[in-house]
């Protein structure tokens, strides 16, 4: 078996091209154990002395090898040196699953580095395992804390409004068209069903729309924001202020624009 697995290494070595301006070690331990030998298989882009230190296996399925049976008992090899980052990973991965085919193999998954090259992708692993017990712990401190969490919140955004608020405005000028155009396509994808909506609560709220309506239309403020509004539209070239300064002008002063006569309002 010993030999077979000499042969396999020394095919992965033939078909990796060696250049010397590249940074990554792939090396292996071999343990002698009363069951048979066991290999723990590693890359790394430090210097390879530095990490050969049995500190550096903390926490790790080779840390209980070496407490057992002693740094000095191990043998300590290169498998390949010089490589790039994803042929050092290739060739581990191999090495990895050609040592567990033979159960001899001490890494419990493949490419053991990869959790610290993509720790996103190590975090959303552990999240998913444990993701029923976490919203539970989750939803129990919300439900617990939630007047703290509620004032905490509103704490927040009183203090940080401006800054919310120029970091939102920056947002949309820069991402204007991508907004737009996500939007739009919602328009086209949810129109059926916003129409439906729409339709509906006039229905049930026929009533209340129309009082609201009357009520708003009577204002004199509103029948100069609507006057202000036709006239700007069917005279474009004449229009001397916006419909909501005419309107803001009548409240603070209450002056009415010269083109609007007092018997239309």
């Amino acid at each position: 078996m010993y030999k077979e697995k000499r042969s396999y290494s020394r095919f992965f070595l033939y078909i990796i091209s060696m250049e010397n301006n590249n940074k990554y070690y792939v090396y292996s331990h071999k343990v002698v154990t009363d069951n048979g030998p066991m290999w723990y298989v590693g890359m790394t882009r430090q210097n390879i002395d530095k990490r050969w230190q049995p500190s550096k296996y903390k926490n790790t399925s080779f840390e209980p090898y070496i407490r057992q049976y002693g740094w000095d008992s191990i043998e300590h090899r290169v498998v390949a040196n010089g490589l790039e980052y994803d042929t050092a990973k290739r060739l581990e991965d191999c090495l990895i699953l050609m040592y567990r085919s033979a159960d001899s193999c001490i890494n419990q998954c493949r490419s053991g580095n990869i959790q610290s090259k993509d720790p996103k992708g190590y975090n959303k692993r552990l999240y998913e395992d444990n993701r029923e017990e976490r919203l539970a712990k989750m939803n129990q401190y919300r439900e617990e804390h939630r007047e703290e969490l509620r004032v905490s919140s509103l704490l927040y955004y009183k203090e940080h409004s401006e800054e919310r608020a120029l970091y939102g405005k920056r947002y949309r000028e820069c991402h204007r068209e991508e907004l737009n155009a996500k939007s739009k396509r919602y328009y086209e994808l949810h129109s059926a069903e916003r129409n439906a909506y729409c339709s509906k609560y006039r229905e049930d709220h026929r009533e209340e729309l129309k009082l609201k309506r009357k009520s708003k239309n009577s204002k004199p403020e509103w029948k100069i924001y609507n006057r202000v509004s036709s006239f700007n539209k069917r005279h474009p070239d004449l229009a001397v202020e916006t419909p909501m300064e005419a309107k803001a002008k009548y409240l603070e002063t209450g002056c009415i624009p010269d083109y609007i006569k007092r018997d239309d309002l």
